[in-house]
């Protein structure tokens, strides 16, 4: 019984310990399959998580298999993204963002 309490304590002290980290490389494009230059990389509370896209749309982070970022462009929609291994080249395409004009 004794062993049992203390490999459960362990297992709630080190809870943490378990998540991997891996490095997140990818390439963001439009719609048309253009490099998308100066989108930004957040993570679900808003802290960008590296430098802004070059003119090869590329960028590069630590993350935590399991977490979601978001990639953030002027004139796209959000896009969420969900890490699910390193070592992989993410290729992510954004949505052109459509805003209602207004009749007068």
């Amino acid at each position: 019984m004794r062993s049992l309490i203390a490999f459960l304590f362990l297992c709630l002290v080190s809870g943490g310990s378990f998540a991997q980290e891996v490095e997140v490389n990818g390439v963001v494009f439009s719609p048309d399959g253009k490099k998308v230059e100066g989108a930004i990389i957040l993570n679900y509370h808003g802290k960008m998580l590296c430098d802004p896209t070059g003119k090869e749309g590329a960028f590069s982070f630590t993350g935590t298999v399991g977490d979601l970022f978001a990639i953030e462009k002027d004139g796209y929609e959000l896009k969420w993204e969900r890490i699910v291994a390193g070592g992989q080249l993410m290729k992510i395409i954004l949505d052109t963002k459509f805003q209602e004009i207004e009749e007068i």
